[in-house]
């Protein structure tokens, strides 16, 4: 696939860790990553409590030696199927290799790793204004998680 290859980082390796850390900033600084760089206290916890967290695989995309996306995953657990879900936190292709079947490469690397495990479903939330991504997202087989129209899902959060 345009040689695009991907695997899943190892945290405790050098230039994995380093690639998981550009990655994530790359993903910060874009307008739908929120638009501005990691906190630099964030940039040096981050791996660290990544590697701490039994449930965070992070899925990186490379063109040659480059790293051009990624897929920070965390695994959670369905009480209604019985089975593990992967849920993709952050997912992201740096600006000058969009549209060039990198984002199919993470969705697939992911899916695969999953069937593989047994896991029961691969879950992503979106803004609803970014329009771009629910299409790609669409394309690759994800749908709507609300029940029924007119029963959206609110997704709440409460920082401490």
């Amino acid at each position: 696939m345009n040689g695009i290859t991907v695997r899943i980082a190892d945290l405790d390796n050098d230039v994995d860790a380093q690639d998981v850390l550009e990655m994530t900033r790359a993903y910060a600084r874009d307008p739908m990553g929120g638009g501005s760089d990691l906190d630099e206290e964030v940039q040096q916890r981050l791996i660290g409590e990544m590697r701490a967290h039994p449930g965070v695989l992070s899925f990186v995309a490379y063109q040659g030696d480059e790293p051009v996306g990624i897929a920070n995953c965390i695994l959670s657990f369905s009480t209604f199927l019985a089975k593990t879900v992967v849920n993709i936190h952050d997912l992201s292709v740096v600006p000058e290799h969009r549209g060039k079947g990198v984002s199919r490469a993470l969705f697939d690397a992911v899916e695969a790793y999953a069937k593989a495990q047994g896991y029961a479903a691969v879950t992503l939330e979106v803004l609803e204004v970014n329009h771009h991504a629910r299409k790609v997202y669409e394309a690759m087989g994800f749908e709507d998680a609300n029940p029924e129209p007119g029963q959206a899902k609110f997704f709440c959060r409460k920082r401490l």
